[in-house]
């Protein structure tokens, strides 16, 4: 959405506050209001596609190499070995999951990857929230979006 429609100035998806049990996945798009619908379709589109076709090897290793580099860099500060070391003994890794982590990660398989995404990603049961200018973006929408 952002490299090849122009249409957003960020964008990200995660999981908010996971724990021990299910938390809410999202997407978060900041856009111009005229860009409202159609940032929100796109999304929707590349979610849809995600369900439909799965992620593709490259965006898999992209991921896992940010993920390992991302732990890595944070266990350089003290607050971030401790929490990682919280963690650890929290969910009962075990003492050496620091270093075990960058194998975990590796060991993902595409497969498994494309079936949590089918199993857990669920484009019929969205909710979407808009915030921010939402007359401007409701002067530029179409039944699509806005209701």
């Amino acid at each position: 959405m952002r490299d090849v429609e122009g249409l957003t100035y960020g964008i990200a998806s995660r999981f908010r506050a996971p724990s021990l049990a299910a938390g809410p996945w999202y997407i978060a798009v900041s856009v111009n209001p005229g860009n409202v619908e159609r940032a929100i379709a796109s999304a929707l589109g590349v979610l849809g596609d995600y369900v439909e076709h799965g992620v593709r090897p490259e965006e898999l290793e992209d991921e896992k190499s940010s993920a390992i580099g991302s732990f890595k860099v944070s266990l350089s500060t003290n607050a971030g070995l401790a929490s990682a070391l919280w963690n650890a003994e929290f969910y009962r890794l075990g003492l050496d999951y620091i270093d075990r982590y960058p194998q975990l990660i590796r060991s993902v398989t595409i497969e498994e990857v494309n079936e949590a995404i089918r199993k857990y990603f669920r484009p019929d049961r969205l909710t979407v929230v808009v915030a921010g200018d939402t007359e401007a973006a409701r002067a530029a929408a179409t039944p699509l979006a806005l209701k």
